[in-house]
């Protein structure tokens, strides 16, 4: 849904979860449409484990029952690996940051 909240959401999952981190929740969801797959923290709150992911299109296809999808076949993955290829992770988040600051009501 295209609200102002959900920008706000979008523009807080793209910036980076610790100072000095690259991976960020934005990135993280991309990931999942691409590979089919989520990483999960398993019960030793140490190792990784992967799952398939539960995210459905709105067309219905899911990304694990293709094995993910490619960038030339996803609209918003095409878009988000371009970004991701054409700008370094510190001038991503600081992008988010600036974009998130100037969006009315905004509160941090």
């Amino acid at each position: 849904q295209r609200t102002v909240g959900n920008l706000k959401a979008l523009l807080d999952a793209a910036r980076p979860s610790s100072s000095g981190s690259t991976i960020t929740d934005l990135g993280d969801l991309f990931y999942e449409i691409e590979s089919g797959c989520k990483r999960v923290i398993s019960a030793d709150g140490i190792t990784m484990n992967w799952e398939p992911t539960a995210l459905e299109r709105n067309d219905g296809i899911c990304p694990r029952d293709t094995n993910g999808f490619r960038p030339e076949d996803d609209f918003c993955l095409g878009c988000y690996k371009r970004f991701a290829q054409g700008t370094a992770p510190t001038t991503r988040a600081s992008i988010a940051v600036s974009l998130s600051h100037a969006l009315p009501g905004r509160e941090d």
